[in-house]
């Protein structure tokens, strides 16, 4: 049993669960849920070897390209396919007749509302939306990552109830939000963990050495980013924010843009964090508000001299 569960050392009321969609965040879910003792009654998945997979990770249970043939030996549904494919999906399973009345169906999208679901209310069922906000980027890591993160909490009350006891029994912390703010936490949620990844493959660009890979350049830097997400946990922000801005260099800043160059991409989306990182370091109190003007003077001439670039660059023009 998980000693994480909260408030109890058994999982809430069981249902029998159907998982639509086994990539990795559904196999994974489905993995975590049943070490917590739900009973999970089968998988599905228009790819027959992606379900066959599921099933044989979560110990041989039923599986099937058809969704709602397996929908109907469950009354608590989880749809974890892609976005793009959810309410789709459960437009199919509910004509299937795999959805009926007294059913509770969730889906695990942080960018859709329970609106997604609408099909499956207008046939009895109860729904909402339960997005864990957590990085799930391989089933072997993402099986331990359920415990000890938020998950959003969008839809009617009694499936909201059941995914917060659920959220409970993974030992995660339910946060309900309306369908406006569970939008605007997506697109947080994507700049701290998605873009990240992307400011990581430009930095790690920028300082390409010809005797280390792109991940070896990633692992030199990987010590700076985690320690500021230490920062981050403590003393938090402001306090957290470091470098040039923060202390007023605006000799260094201008060797920054020298040595960037020609790349009017970079030197664009330099400047423009470096404007959004001004009024931070002003909140932290090491740059004053003199220093700050010159900043931000040389950030607004950056950007009046940058257009931003459509589409990506050929990584090649910072790599070479």
């Amino acid at each position: 049993m998980n000693t994480a569960l909260h408030n109890s050392e058994v999982p809430s009321p069981l249902h029998r669960l159907a998982i639509i969609g086994t990539g990795v965040l559904g196999t994974s879910l489905g993995i975590a849920l049943s070490r917590r003792g739900y009973v999970i009654g089968g998988v599905a998945d228009c790819r027959g070897k992606a379900a066959q997979r599921a099933s044989h990770l979560l110990g041989g249970v039923a599986h099937s390209t058809d969704a709602a043939h397996v929908a109907r030996q469950a009354d608590l549904i989880l749809i974890t396919t892609s976005d793009d494919a959810i309410m789709e999906v459960c437009k199919s399973i509910t004509s299937g007749g795999g959805i009926g009345n007294g059913d509770i169906v969730l889906h695990c999208s942080g960018a859709l509302g329970s609106d997604a679901l609408v099909s499956a209310r207008s046939h009895g069922a109860s729904v909402a939306s339960m997005h864990p906000i957590g990085v799930f980027a391989d089933i072997e890591t993402a099986v331990d990552h359920f415990s000890g993160i938020y998950y959003s909490l969008e839809g009617e009350s009694r499936a909201t109830d059941e995914a917060e006891k659920m959220v409970a029994d993974l030992g995660g912390f339910p946060l309900r939000v309306t369908p406006q703010q569970k939008t605007r936490l997506h697109i947080a949620a994507c700049l701290a963990a998605n873009y990240t990844a992307t400011l990581m493959d430009m930095a790690a660009a920028l300082a390409a050495h010809p005797s280390l890979s792109r991940n070896d350049t990633v692992r030199v830097l990987l010590p700076l980013l985690s320690g500021v997400v230490r920062s981050l946990e403590e003393p938090g922000l402001p306090r957290a924010l470091t470098g040039p801005i923060s202390r007023g260099d605006v000799a260094t800043l201008r060797r920054h843009l020298e040595a960037i160059g020609q790349d009017a991409e970079l030197a664009h989306l330099y400047a423009a964090l470096g404007m959004r990182t001004i009024p931070l370091a002003l909140e932290k109190g090491l740059l004053d508000e003199n220093k700050s003007e010159m900043v931000k003077e040389l950030f607004i001439k950056t950007l009046e001299n940058t257009t931003s670039v459509d589409g990506p660059r050929d990584k090649g023009d910072i790599r070479s």
